[in-house]
């Protein structure tokens, strides 16, 4: 439940507070009408009343304002060369899924794939390229497996770990399906973007690995 209280979550937290102040306002109705049926008045005090419709009025409204006045900011597709100067992302391989040789990326229908990625891990790279595709519903899906793979990190008993890393595998295959449907249903700009973020984060991992496995250069001692 604590989730709501991040700044990043699927809740809409001021229509969670309309419908609670909304629910009681029926519920004292509802009282006042079967109490004033048997003969009973219930006393409702009429500025804690009014408060609750307030708070209906507002959370609501500025609810109802956020949903169908939001202004998206227009957003810069594709890499600074490809806006200047027309020049496109390297070629994908023919029929879309392969290796290209000029990135040394893997391609399947067309879509980037990141190397290294584990069975539940949650990628930052993975869920900024997303971005790129422009779907709502793909970032959250990325935000929930975030939240799961966090979850799934920290100490606690064996079986509930468990079930914690089950959630967050099955949080990851529902992010990448939605991002692969979002990638094929998208424009070419959208998924030249996407493909340039994973293109070149699979590059510096390669340079990383390389750096890495490269042999250290023997230290000459001079002796007097």
């Amino acid at each position: 439940m604590f989730e709501i209280f991040r700044d990043t979550n699927e809740w809409n937290e001021k229509a969670i507070v309309g419908f609670i102040a909304f629910a009681i306002m029926v519920l004292v109705m509802v009282v006042d009408t079967v109490s004033g049926a048997i003969g009973k008045d219930l006393v409702i005090n009429e500025f804690v009343y009014n408060s609750f419709v307030w708070v209906v009025l507002g959370s609501f409204g500025i609810s109802g304002v956020e949903k169908f006045a939001k202004k998206d900011v227009p957003k810069m597709k594709g890499s600074p060369m490809q806006r200047n100067f027309g020049i496109s992302s390297p070629k994908i391989p023919e029929g879309g899924t392969g290796r290209d040789d000029e990135t040394g990326t893997y391609y399947h229908n067309g879509m980037a794939i990141k190397e290294g990625s584990t069975e539940a891990g949650y990628s930052a790279v993975e869920a900024k390229a997303a971005e790129e595709l422009d779907s709502g519903r793909v970032n959250r899906a990325h935000r929930r497996h975030k939240r799961k793979s966090q979850k799934d990190r920290k100490p606690g008993q064996e079986r509930r770990n468990r079930r914690k890393h089950t959630r967050t595998v099955k949080a990851k295959e529902r992010a990448e399906e939605l991002t692969a449907k979002r990638f094929g249903k998208t424009d070419n700009t959208g998924q030249e973007g996407y493909n340039e973020i994973i293109e070149e984060e699979n590059r510096k991992r390669r340079e990383r690995e390389n750096e890495k496995n490269k042999p250290a250069n023997p230290t000459i001692k001079a002796s007097f």
